[in-house]
């Protein structure tokens, strides 16, 4: 779909003045009337409620949309999303399945607080304001807009992270859930609400709210080329965006992306496509003199690219060491890198099927329990991989005293990965799960865990007590297409 959607409407082209949608919004609260709302348990009741001002309504959009059976919807809580019961969804209306899909975002989109303020009121139910409710010259407003996209055959569906809502007071949830339905009453269109109270699959990014609308589309294929988001989440310094979240969404369910200002201001695009860490560009080794890099030569050590270890026969046997299988005498093979960095991976297609045991400190608990484990291992002539961070040369030496006094070499593979393929990876096995049966089910780390990592590292080097050159392991994984697929997606 072309990009001229978003300023289809104007019949000038002279542009409104920059910050004038800040003061495009429409007073929530006049005459009182009878209107549909949500109880604190979330069922829907009549109850008295302010109405939008018929002025803000024009004449024409009025009578060819609101029809005496729609003025009198409600929106409809239907039974909570997922094993957790995290997603909400609602409708309004009758929406019925329809190829061309018109996905809104809500907070920053559609409404915002009133007074300018930051954050909406936990209490009051009408404490929002709609955005770009008077007429921008040769443009529609919000409502003209959003209730002509649906004459022209869109479904109207609304896309919002919840997560503070959901954690805020008791009260919070319901409050929310009561101007939602006020909301949808001054939309006066059939829609549909997906909003993800929690941090799992269905908070955007991640396409869990996508994949629960396609399930209420009864069959119908979405056309991607006519469908399209709009968002304020997209990462841009000039609106002080607070994520790119929005942005991401639209690019994983690869669909159109607009910000607010572009589909109902008419503006050009002013964001950037964010940088994709599953590509090659994102794996490439930055200067060696920005901090945190590895600062020796990289003849120094033997670099092995992980995506060839199935490919190639000599990347598989430089990892293993020449010379130096399961048939050999036993080794001690110490592993450096972030947490996701692709460590366990690496051991389960490589070293797990040469017999090598595995010892790693999140199941064994403490340093002291690890080397116990490697000692017993290798009296028993059993080759070991340790699988820890090992971020600096103190926790190394350990090992390599151990390695001194138990008579074996011991060899270190260092795990050269960004810290942004790293933040990817470890958001990526979580959402996603294990992508092998060899895989255990992995926790979201906390981001904490992957920044002081790198923060505090010291890149190993031979001569720290190593018996061969150190390998450089550098690349990613590589899986099936299902599995790639997915990889390919952002997560956070």
């Amino acid at each position: 779909m072309k990009r001229a959607i978003a300023s289809q409407d104007a019949v000038s082209a002279k542009k409104p003045k920059a910050g004038s949608d800040d003061e495009m919004m429409l007073p929530t609260r006049a005459t009182a009337c009878a209107s549909a709302t949500t109880s604190s348990n979330g069922e829907t009741v009549e109850r008295p409620t302010q109405k939008l001002a018929s002025i803000f309504e024009p004449r024409t959009v009025r009578s060819s949309t609101t029809s005496p059976n729609l003025a009198r919807s409600r929106l409809t809580w239907l039974e909570p999303i997922g094993a957790n019961k995290t997603c909400l969804h609602a409708i309004y209306g009758d929406p019925q399945p329809t190829s061309k899909i018109a996905f809104f975002d809500l907070d920053g989109t559609l409404i915002r607080p009133k007074n300018n303020k930051t954050f909406p009121s936990k209490t009051d139910e009408f404490d929002f304001e709609l955005l770009f409710s008077t007429r921008p010259p040769g443009m529609r407003s919000l409502l003209e807009r959003i209730r002509q996209q649906h004459l022209d055959g869109y479904a109207i569906v609304i896309i919002t992270n919840q997560k503070q809502t959901a954690y805020s007071a008791k009260s919070g949830l319901a409050t929310w859930k009561n101007k939602m339905a006020h909301i949808a009453a001054a939309m006066q269109v059939p829609m549909r609400v997906f909003a993800a109270l929690g941090d799992d699959e269905y908070r955007k990014p991640r396409l869990g709210m996508w994949t629960e609308f396609l399930r209420t589309n009864r069959g119908v294929e979405v056309d991607k080329e006519k469908s399209f988001f709009v968002g304020d989440a997209a990462g841009r310094k000039k609106y002080r965006d607070h994520q790119d979240t929005d942005l991401k969404w639209a690019l994983n369910a690869g669909i159109q992306f607009y910000t607010p200002q572009e589909y109902f201001l008419g503006r050009e695009r002013e964001y950037e496509i964010p940088m994709r860490p599953w590509s090659p560009s994102a794996l490439k080794r930055a200067d060696a003199t920005l901090k945190g890099l590895i600062a020796e030569p990289e003849d120094e050590m033997v670099t092995v690219d992980v995506s060839l270890i199935d490919k190639e026969a000599s990347a598989k046997s430089t990892i293993l060491g020449v010379g130096h299988g399961s048939h050999e005498a036993s080794e001690i093979v110490l592993f450096v890198g972030a947490p996701a960095s692709g460590k366990t991976f690496l051991f389960n297609r490589v070293f797990a099927p040469a017999h090598y045991v595995h010892v790693n400190q999140d199941t064994l608990r403490t340093r002291d329990k690890c080397l116990g484990v490697v000692r017993e291992n290798i009296q028993a002539n059993r080759s070991c991989v340790v699988d820890n961070t090992n971020r600096d040369r103190a926790t190394r030496k350990h090992y390599i005293d151990l390695a001194r006094s138990l008579g074996v070499r011991i060899r270190c593979l260092y795990f050269d990965v960004p810290k942004h393929v790293c933040v990817h990876n470890n958001h990526f096995r979580a959402h996603h799960g294990p992508t092998s049966g060899q895989e255990l089910v992995r926790s979201l780390l906390p981001a904490t865990a992957i920044e002081s990592w790198f923060k505090d590292r010291q890149p190993p080097l031979r001569d720290e007590g190593f018996d061969a050159q150190i390998i450089r392991i550098v690349g990613r994984w590589s899986g099936d297409k299902d599995v790639e697929k997915r990889y390919r997606m952002y997560y956070h």
